[in-house]
């Protein structure tokens, strides 16, 4: 499934692309308008929202797990609110069909301006820059530019036979602005957005976000590149799927031996250590593909551990250990094909790293 889907977005990038090029070599849209505007709203609408429900929809901000919070949970609400009215300030853009008032045009302008930052801040804050920011952030870029531009074009179409009321200052001071040049234009747009962002605040400070949260929602994180949190913890053992199957009943699920983790004790069996070679396998070859399968798996492991949790009963784990053999079979079968020695490298899981590396060679 995940090949698919990546190879879908690489199919619809290939498109944004080939747009861009026509577009900025012939001023034209290369696409039907109609087609052009259902990949637009697929990649603005679609590549976030893919992008949060792995990384960071119901991902706890917890520096013990390999794969913490995105954004900080407490914050979160003002970077997603932010998120819908920069893609609502997209999307009329590009279905409209005529000028809008000045003050809206404005509006609708630094709109996408703050988008342009968020996917900014974005990229600097991810962690596998050179997979996500091809992938779905310059996608992403790319339209939000396009889209600042056409505004530019089309308001330089139509200023001519625009007609605004001349004695409300307000509107003449907007429809000034939005007549400057290019390199004027755009710096005091940007300007103006910083009042738009601090009415914004004192909005979000009724939902009970606070002042800072624009910025801490990155900052107050673990491990990301505006990440300003430092995990202090001594982190106990995270029991997932295969971790709980080795607390059943021993004649079930068979333990082998004690292993180390983290500085803890557990008790491991063949099948959570031929699932941690293949683990490991995919960390070392294909990291891209590891990332989100380790999240979705956290996600059903905690849920499992909270269940095991809160019934205490063998027979739980007993039942995991057998709904989890047709993936056991399919890691081993995976391992044998392209391991060199896979029987040490399963083997070497769960234990010091000197007697691991002796185990290997």
């Amino acid at each position: 499934m995940l090949p698919i889907i990546i190879g879908l977005i690489l199919a619809i990038n290939l498109s944004v692309l080939i747009q861009y090029f026509r577009f900025i070599r012939r001023k034209e849209d290369i696409l039907s308008f109609y087609n052009l505007k259902i990949l637009e709203i697929i990649i603005v609408m679609g590549y976030p929202v893919l992008f949060l429900s792995i990384y960071d929809f119901n991902v706890p901000n917890d520096c013990c797990l390999s794969d913490s919070a995105f954004f900080s949970p407490v914050h979160r609400p003002t970077v997603y609110t932010l998120l819908i009215l920069s893609t609502v300030a997209f999307i009329y853009s590009a279905f409209r069909q005529n000028l809008s008032p000045p003050l809206l045009e404005l509006l609708i302008n630094c709109g996408l301006i703050t988008g342009l930052g968020l996917i900014i801040a974005v990229s600097l804050h991810v962690k596998e820059k050179i997979i996500y920011i091809p992938l779905t952030l310059l996608p992403l870029l790319l339209l939000y530019l396009f889209q600042l531009y056409r505004s530019y074009r089309f308001f330089e179409e139509e200023k001519e036979t625009y007609y605004f009321d001349p004695e409300k200052w307000v509107v003449k001071a907007g429809f000034r602005l939005l007549n400057l040049p290019v390199w004027g234009k755009y710096p005091l747009l940007m300007i103006l957005c910083l009042p738009l962002l601090l009415l914004f605040t004192g909005f979000m400070l009724l939902f009970g976000q606070k002042p800072d949260s624009l910025i801490t929602a990155f900052t107050d994180t673990y491990g990301f590149g505006l990440s300003q949190l430092i995990c202090t913890d001594d982190c106990p053992d995270q029991h997932f799927l295969c971790t709980i199957a080795a607390k059943g009943h021993k004649e079930v699920v068979k333990p082998v031996r004690n292993g180390a983790r983290r500085g803890y004790l557990i008790t491991v069996n063949r099948q959570l250590l031929i699932a941690n070679a293949f683990e490991e396998l995919m960390e070392e070859k294909v990291p891209y593909i590891h990332k989100p399968v380790r999240i979705i798996y956290n996600k059903i492991g905690g849920n499992s551990l909270k269940l095991y949790r809160i019934i205490g009963n063998r027979w739980i784990s007993d039942l995991i250990y057998f709904m989890m053999k047709p993936l056991e079979y399919f890691f081993w079968i995976t391992l044998s094909l392209t391991v060199k020695k896979p029987e040490n490298k399963i083997a070497s899981q769960y234990i010091l790293y000197n007697d691991k590396a002796k185990i290997i060679a």
